[in-house]
């Protein structure tokens, strides 16, 4: 007996999605680097806020206020 096998027909590929704009790229991405800083400030024991890694480093608040003063503009 001799079987035969249908073959699929190929659906029409999905029209691609159109690029984002730079700036939503660019606003994803500062979303992004703030939400993670805010993660790692809560996981971060409030009392070794004041730890630098070496005296001539900021420590972990200095870091985290400098990198709120500049997102203020």
């Amino acid at each position: 007996m001799l079987l035969t096998h249908a073959q699929a027909t190929p659906k029409p590929a999905a029209a691609p999605k159109p690029a984002e704009s730079a700036s939503k790229v660019l606003l994803d991405s500062w979303n992004d680097i703030g939400r993670k800083l805010i993660a790692m400030a809560g996981d971060f024991p409030e009392d070794q806020y004041d730890f630098k890694p070496n005296p001539a480093e900021r420590s972990f608040d200095e870091q985290l206020l400098h990198a709120t003063a500049d997102a203020k503009g």
